[in-house]
């Protein structure tokens, strides 16, 4: 009797499981392309109870007849959902200069990437090989945050003259640490760093907190040089590329656009001449 008890109490718990996955897939279907990779999950997983050793061979068969049209429905409403998604996201990307291109996960506006994991429910951001941010697979939030981005990087107060000269006094305190001398290249990683110190304003300076801490990505210094290279003061500027060594560590180079903004080059040096 106890051996039957136990088997009993088992074929319970495997048909509770069963019905909560079947409830959960009904539940998923009534937003069927909103739910499309969820619905993906959720099939899965029926599929994986009803296994071989599943004590009812009757309900096992009649389930794994329904799968088939639910795993054809499933991936029609995924090819529906990129289709929709990429239309979309085209359109505002459109309304905001860009062209969209690529194959998915991976597609290009100018300089950004916009890695879309569906299955996941995210989308990563990335301007060059700079990571931005993940956001929901909303062509509407992609789109903000792009341009959120974008006017992060262009529209501030900038001069080129101003920017060249503080550049050159940063690259002269990294040339006073390594004991080098004007003309010689450096780290422009290390450059950068004392960019940052250099742009804080007093409040910083009298109380180092990170509310009086005015930030400066690298993503901002790669097209600050980008801006500096296309301007009059350009000539006493050089950059050079990454060796294979430091191509491997992104932390040592910065990306800066090409002329064009359709892509760009990792640099790891900068010299300043006099």
């Amino acid at each position: 009797m106890e051996e039957i008890t136990s088997e009993l109490k088992d074929l319970q718990k495997k048909i509770k499981g069963l019905l909560r996955l079947f409830t959960e897939f009904k539940g998923l279907k009534k937003d069927p392309l909103n739910n499309v990779y969820k619905l993906e999950t959720t099939l899965s997983q029926i599929k994986k109870s009803i296994r071989s050793d599943y004590p009812i061979s009757k309900v096992k068969d009649k389930v794994l007849n329904w799968i088939k049209p639910e795993e054809e429905l499933i991936q029609r409403l995924k090819q529906e959902v990129r289709f929709k998604f990429g239309k979309e996201l085209e359109e505002f990307l459109r309304q905001k200069g860009f062209r969209l291109h690529g194959q998915y996960p991976n597609l290009y506006a100018g300089l950004y990437l916009i890695k879309a994991e569906f299955e996941r429910g995210v989308v990563s951001l990335f301007w060059g090989p700079e990571f931005i941010k993940k956001v929901k697979p909303e062509p509407a939030q992609i789109v903000e945050a792009i341009s959120r981005f974008e006017n992060e990087l262009t529209c501030k107060d900038w001069k080129a003259e101003d920017f060249k000269s503080r550049l050159f006094e940063a690259y002269k305190r990294v040339l006073r640490i390594n004991e080098k001398k004007v003309e010689d290249k450096v780290p422009i990683i290390e450059v950068l760093r004392e960019l940052v110190f250099l742009m804080q304003d007093k409040k910083f300076k009298a109380s180092p907190t990170k509310a009086n801490f005015r930030e400066y990505s690298r993503a901002a210094f790669g097209y600050d040089l980008y801006r500096l290279k296309l301007s009059k003061e350009k000539d006493k500027l050089s950059l050079f590329i990454a060796t294979y060594d430091a191509t491997r560590s992104k932390e040592q180079t910065i990306f800066v656009p090409d002329s064009c903004l359709t892509g760009g080059t990792r640099y790891a040096y900068l010299s300043i001449s006099k």
